[in-house]
């Protein structure tokens, strides 16, 4: 209901009121994803999603449609991610005593090639389309979003080959939004965030530089990769 109008019943004086609206700690998205790797280079991957304030609502929303539907969207988006992927489980909380709306699904894929191009795998797969983009070439009214909202990646990686090397931490920062990494390693267990804060909810047509620089960063910090060639 944050944004809405509502009635203030308070006697002679009630009034209708905008109820307000709270910042990006109430409007998340926080995934927990666990890669482990395998001595044939294949891995699996679980990923837990919890969705809370908006969020939440909308995939209650989508759910309550149709559970069928919205699992199968959540499985589209895990084969855009790995097109080899076998998608092997997928379980969903609608509403937990916190008010959270929670997915979890489990994949399991190919081997990864012992060198080339393709003997990586992205740490935080996903997150870089996190936030909507719209185009802004010809574009003369503002770009609005419905709220202020944060996202927030939880990475842990196992079975890591030594050689590989974490990318640098990034803590980025603009007008009313903020993209943060972290990278730690023990052994062969890689721990990794990355976090998306958007604090506004409008950008004028002036302040679509701002808002090209905040996208930029989505996807210079969401990009990142380890090499895994042996």
């Amino acid at each position: 209901l944050s944004g809405k109008k509502g009635l203030l019943v308070a006697g002679a004086r009630g009034r209708l009121i905008t109820l307000p609206i709270p910042g990006p700690e109430t409007h998340r998205v926080e995934r927990r994803l666990a890669f482990e790797f395998h001595p044939d280079r294949s891995f699996d991957v679980e990923r837990l999603s919890t969705y809370r304030g908006q969020f939440a609502a909308n995939a209650r929303g989508e759910r309550g449609e149709s559970s069928t539907d919205r699992r199968k969207g959540v499985e589209r988006r895990v084969l855009e991610l790995w097109p080899d992927a076998t998608v092997e489980d997928y379980s969903a909380e609608s509403e937990t005593p916190d008010t959270a709306f929670v997915e979890k699904i489990t994949a399991r894929l190919k081997p990864i090639p012992a060198a080339g191009p393709a003997a990586r795998v992205e740490i935080f797969p996903g997150a870089g389309d996190e936030i909507r983009r719209v185009p802004l070439a010809k574009r003369k009214t503002p770009v609005a979003y419905d709220h202020p909202m944060g996202i927030r990646y939880e990475v842990v990686l196992r079975g890591v080959v030594e050689t590989a090397v974490l990318p640098a931490a990034q803590n980025l920062a603009g007008d009313g939004w903020s993209v943060r990494t972290t990278f730690e390693r023990t052994g062969p267990v890689v721990s990794a965030t990355w976090e998306a804060t958007l604090a506004r909810t409008r950008f004028t047509p002036a302040e679509f530089p701002e808002m090209r620089r905040f996208w930029s960063a989505l996807t210079a910090s969401a990009g990142v990769a380890l090499n895994l060639e042996q």
